[in-house]
């Protein structure tokens, strides 16, 4: 496991692909498959790759891909079924922006499934569409 705290920053590029994704959160917790230790799991030359099994991240989450912008009190990556679960805090929103669209959507929670860059939006919220 590793955990981190304080104004965290995390970026990912997935295996064979050109987008990268960023984290930002107060709070990070990731497990991840047994590989050795950390040296192991940063090495360039390692045998064995290092898989992220799932990261629970917490306060004032923020992601950034090329195509979306995702903030939220808490989010959950599990590596399983490649997919991002974000949610608020009671009366509170997350939020989401999508490349094209003219505003956010505000929600009480939203799951993104990476490998079919697919975002479910639970209970909708208050949202503004521009009139055209």
């Amino acid at each position: 496991n590793m955990v981190m705290e304080q104004n965290v920053l995390m970026v990912h590029k997935p295996l064979g692909e050109n987008q990268q994704i960023q984290l930002n959160c107060e709070h990070l917790m990731a497990d991840m498959t047994d590989t050795g230790d950390i040296a192991s799991w940063t090495a360039r030359d390692r045998d064995v790759p290092s898989y992220i099994d799932k990261v629970h991240a917490d306060g004032s989450v923020r992601v950034v891909s090329d195509r979306r912008r995702i903030t939220a009190d808490h989010m959950v990556y599990t590596g399983g079924d490649q997919a991002i679960q974000f949610h608020a805090d009671p009366g509170r929103s997350a939020q989401a922006w999508q490349e094209g669209d003219d505003g956010a959507v505000t929600a009480e929670s939203f799951r993104w499934f990476l490998e079919r860059d697919r975002l479910e939006i639970e209970n909708l919220g208050p949202t503004r569409i521009r009139r055209r």
